[in-house]
This record gives structure tokens, C-alpha cells and sequence, in this order.
């Protein structure tokens, strides 16, 4: 993926791209504050890097006619989520990015773990990357990064990342 790369070398080079390997990716004080876009990648033993999902954590709103604002959209934030993913901390895939869900959130929180979602990813096998847009987020809206990545990744391999449910 060819912005992928680009965009990859600028946000390293600026000292703005963040990498949790494995566990770290289920701490919240490893991910970086502000809003950007995240990238989760399974990484196994043997085999292909593939990417999972790509996300953005904040957006621009209208406050009134003459303004706008970027909401508290914050990356860390994106570990409480449950649907289309959830980097799970309890029941026995406590540990696991899981994605596929089986139900909606209220649904799902009811239902066993056991029985939440169609795929169970080990932390050891996950790597997220963290393009972190505070302070360039006018030049680079999380939205527009967010889009160009899902719409290379789109062109590229007719599809969308495993967990991804729209673009």
C-alpha cells in the first residue's frame, strides 16, 4: 500500500507514529492521547502480516452556523469499544482482539463470552499502529487519513480489512 508507506515514513519521521506490540496494545497508558488513526495488524509466528482493522479515534462537528470543533475523540479511548472489535480483558479470551461480533452491544454484553465473537486474535500475534494527528489534525483530518487508507486498502485487495464493516 503505497500511502500506507508514505504516510508511515512522514509520521515516523515526525516522531508521531506509535507501535504497541503484543500486550501493550491492551494498556491504556501505552496509547498515545489525542486523536489519529490506528492500525491493527496480526502478526503471527509463520505467515503473512495481515491487517485487521483501521480506525480513527476523533471528528469534526458543527457547534453553531459559524463553528466547528474536533471532538474529544481520543485514541486510547478506542480499547472500550465492543463492536466491530474489542481488545478483550475478561472471561476466557481475556487477552484477545476479537472481532466478528455475533450480536449488537447490549446483546452482546449479556451473551457468554464464549459466544461474542467469530474470531479470537492472541495479543502476541497483535500489533497496532498509531498515526497520532494532535496538533496537524486541521491539515489532517482523522477522517480524511482514515478514508485514504480504507480506500488504497479497497483498491488493492477489492475488500475491506477483515473487521472493517464500512467505508
Amino acid at each position: 500500500m503505497m500511502a500506507y508507506e508514505q504516510e508511515k515514513t512522514r509520521f515516523q519521521a515526525a516522531g508521531r507514529l506509535v507501535k504497541l506490540i503484543g500486550q501493550e496494545a491492551w494498556s491504556k497508558n501505552q496509547w498515545p492521547d489525542g486523536c489519529g488513526v490506528y492500525l491493527i495488524w496480526r502478526v503471527p509466528a509463520e505467515g503473512a502480516r495481515q491487517l485487521l482493522y483501521i480506525g480513527k479515534a476523533g471528528k469534526y462537528r458543527r457547534l453553531d452556523p459559524e463553528q466547528v470543533e474536533l471532538n474529544g475523540g481520543n485514541l486510547a479511548a478506542r480499547l472500550g469499544r465492543w463492536t466491530p472489535y474489542c481488545f478483550q480483558q475478561e472471561g476466557p479470551y481475556a487477552g484477545h482482539f476479537e472481532y466478528g461480533p455475533n450480536f449488537g452491544v447490549n446483546q452482546l454484553l449479556q451473551m457468554p463470552y464464549e459466544e461474542r465473537y467469530h474470531h479470537h486474535v492472541p495479543a502476541a500475534e497483535i500489533e497496532v499502529e498509531c498515526f497520532c494527528l494532535a496538533g496537524w489534525e486541521q491539515n489532517l483530518s482523522p477522517a480524511l487519513l482514515e478514508a485514504n487508507l480504507l480506500q488504497e486498502y479497497l483498491i488493492e485487495q477489492g475488500d475491506l480489512p477483515v473487521a472493517n464493516n464500512e467505508l
